[in-house]
């Protein structure tokens, strides 16, 4: 059974389906997971830090996606078997404003 900790590095898509900016719908996002999010609390370590990369277009780049799995008994690291996950997401910019919203994260490798 894969543990959390294994999607450290991993390169992802969080498909970004409703957010509070609707600019930002449908979007499809890839970049490699850095760590595993919030770091205390009853949540601990139950979401992921995914840094954007060059592949993204050129406004989100420098941005970071936090997701969390919206369905309790779904985690993430479901992602690993193939599975699409849906999710809670806070796009955030590089001057620290974020944006809400829901879709869902998959490993692309």
């Amino acid at each position: 059974m894969p543990r959390p900790i294994d999607l450290v590095g991993k390169r992802v898509v969080v498909t970004l389906s409703e957010a509070a900016d609707h600019t930002i719908d449908g979007q499809e996002l890839e970049g490699a997971i850095l760590r595993l999010a919030p770091d205390q609390g009853l949540q601990a370590f139950d979401g992921v830090i995914v840094q954007l990369d060059d592949s993204v277009p050129a406004r989100y780049r420098n941005h970071q996606v936090f997701a969390m799995p919206r369905l309790r008994g779904e985690p993430l690291d479901s992602a690993l078997q193939g599975n699409i996950v849906p999710v809670n997401f806070w796009l955030r910019r590089p001057d620290g404003r974020e944006v809400q919203g829901i879709g869902s994260l998959s490993v692309i490798e």
